[in-house]
């Protein structure tokens, strides 16, 4: 005779606890993949908005965000930013990704490159501005913009 073992009722039922135990937290480890709606990218830059401004230590600025149609932007304009530096208050402008023609990934990485940019733009606030060194001013805060990026995301 053979004798085969079977799990009786309260085994089943005590190892069902411990397997959504491990699933749930499985799932709460796991990063939830990002939707590709424009709602869920708006979301997203909101969110990196708020990141980057504690990196920067701008907590103390506050900074709105507007999602624009391009003809609200200007020709070839992405966003841009103003602020006034006496109240600490700022409105980055950016296209709203409904607008966008790329991949809602690379929509999003546009989006949080162009705020990162408004954000350096309020760093440098401070410092004397002149028409002569405007042009220089975005080079500079652009580059500055893409090696924080890089650096977050550990590319090159």
């Amino acid at each position: 005779m053979q004798f085969r073992y079977f799990p009786g009722p309260r085994i089943v039922f005590a190892a069902v606890p411990l397997l959504f135990v491990s699933a749930f937290c499985q799932a709460a480890t796991t990063p939830a993949p990002v939707p590709d709606s424009p709602q869920a990218t708006r979301e997203y830059v909101q969110t990196q908005l708020a990141i980057w401004k504690l990196r920067l230590d701008l907590m103390d600025w506050k900074v709105s965000l507007l999602f624009c149609h391009p003809s609200q932007l200007g020709p070839k304009k992405m966003g841009d930013v103003e602020w006034d530096q006496d109240a600490k208050t700022a409105v980055i402008r950016v296209m709203d990704p409904a607008d966008y023609r790329l991949s809602p990934e690379d929509t999003r990485k546009d989006m949080e490159f162009t705020v990162l940019h408004g954000l350096i733009h309020l760093e440098l606030a401070s410092l004397p501005r002149n028409k002569r060194n405007a042009e220089r001013e975005e080079l500079a805060v652009s580059q500055l913009a893409d090696a924080l990026l890089r650096l977050d995301r550990g590319t090159k």
